[in-house]
This record gives structure tokens, C-alpha cells and sequence, in this order.
């Protein structure tokens, strides 16, 4: 590494404390590739990266497909409303008598019959909602986007708590903080702080 290099990245490090988490995403993507040697070991951060990538590739996708099939689940609940059960309204009257005022309150039930009836017809609105989703294919969109959005929560977890080796690992680290959303920035962007600053404190042991 030279020198000017190795001055930068130090540099940059001891900023880190006085800096909120996208100047630290800032500070690490702007770190020159060219400060980086050639290890002996890749450095793990650069695939795990990449993973980040594609899970996030992958869950936009799915996104979309989700997106466009919500609007006719919309639809078809605006069409066909779900049914609603009967509120029971209590009623307060005033009893005026020689000695005192007495304040009835009253709460009818709802009769047996009329509250089952309600209950099977949201129970068969539910059974028609399930059948719409699995033939217009909204569940299966469903289910994809939950899956790819698992996935990309394990990768950018899986990230977040690895420490790069080298300068080229942190940069790819950095790169998947700004680009991934806001979700890898908020839970890569403190990683950043502290592998900055221990990838400094290492710098004498990285390959020439």
C-alpha cells in the first residue's frame, strides 16, 4: 500500500466517530481501489456482496409480480366487500323518581341466529378470497416475495457481520450499504464503522 494511500485510509478511519452513517458509507466507497495489494486469501466480504446483490435483484423482481396482482386483490375486495358482524348500540335512559334519579343502561343482545348467520358468511367470503388468490396466482407471488425477502434479510445480515480482510472487501461492503436499500444501509452502515476502523489498526499485516 502506498503511502498516500495508507495515509488516506487512516484518514478516513479516525473520522469515523464524528460521522452519521452515510458519510460513513461515503468515506468507505470512496476508499481508492487501487490502495488495495494482491492477498494471499479472497476476501469473504466480496462474495457475500455479491449474494446481496443478487437476493436484492430477486426480491425487486418478485416485488413487481407482487405489486401488479395486489392492485387486483384490491379490486376484488372493493367488489366484494367482507361482511361485517352487527354492533350491539347501548341505550341510556333517565328514571326520574320522587327520591332520586336512576340512569338505566342497556346493551340487547344480539340474537344466536343472526350472529351465526354473520359468521358463515365471513367464513365463506374467506374460503372465495383464498381460492381467488390461489387461481389469479396472488399467493403464489405472495409466498415468492416473502422468500425472497428472507433471503435478502439473511444476506445482508450475513454481511453486516462479516469483517473484511482487505481494502477491495470493504469497498464491496460499502457499495452494497449505498445501493441495496434502505434496509442494508441501516444495518451495514454501523458495521462500517467499526471494520474501518479495525481494518486500519491492521493494516501493517495486509500483503504489499
Amino acid at each position: 500500500m502506498s503511502t498516500l494511500s495508507r495515509r488516506f485510509f487512516l484518514s478516513a478511519a479516525a473520522a469515523v466517530p464524528a460521522i452519521g452513517a452515510p458519510a460513513v458509507v461515503a468515506a468507505a466507497t470512496a476508499l481508492p481501489a487501487i490502495a488495495e495489494g494482491k492477498p494471499a486469501q479472497p476476501d469473504p466480504v466480496i462474495g457475500l456482496a455479491r449474494e446481496v446483490e443478487e437476493a436484492y435483484a430477486a426480491d425487486a423482481a418478485a416485488y413487481e409480480v407482487d405489486a401488479a396482482l395486489d392492485d387486483a386483490h384490491c379490486e376484488w375486495r372493493t367488489k366484494n366487500p367482507m361482511p361485517s358482524f352487527t354492533v350491539s348500540r347501548t341505550r341510556i335512559s333517565t328514571e326520574r323518581t320522587e327520591d332520586a334519579v336512576i340512569d338505566k343502561i342497556e346493551t340487547p343482545l344480539i340474537p344466536p341466529e343472526q350472529r351465526a348467520a354473520e359468521k358463515r358468511a365471513l367464513a365463506n367470503w374467506k374460503r372465495r378470497l383464498r381460492r381467488w388468490k390461489v387461481k389469479s396466482g396472488f399467493a403464489a407471488a405472495e409466498q415468492a416475495h416473502d422468500e425472497t425477502s428472507k433471503r435478502l434479510e439473511d444476506a445482508i445480515d450475513a454481511l453486516a457481520d462479516a469483517a473484511p480482510t482487505t481494502i477491495a472487501g470493504l469497498i464491496a461492503k460499502a457499495r452494497a450499504a449505498r445501493a441495496f436499500g434502505y434496509l442494508a444501509e441501516q444495518r451495514l452502515a454501523p458495521a462500517l464503522s467499526h471494520n474501518i476502523g479495525a481494518l486500519a489498526l491492521s493494516l501493517g499485516k495486509l500483503e504489499p
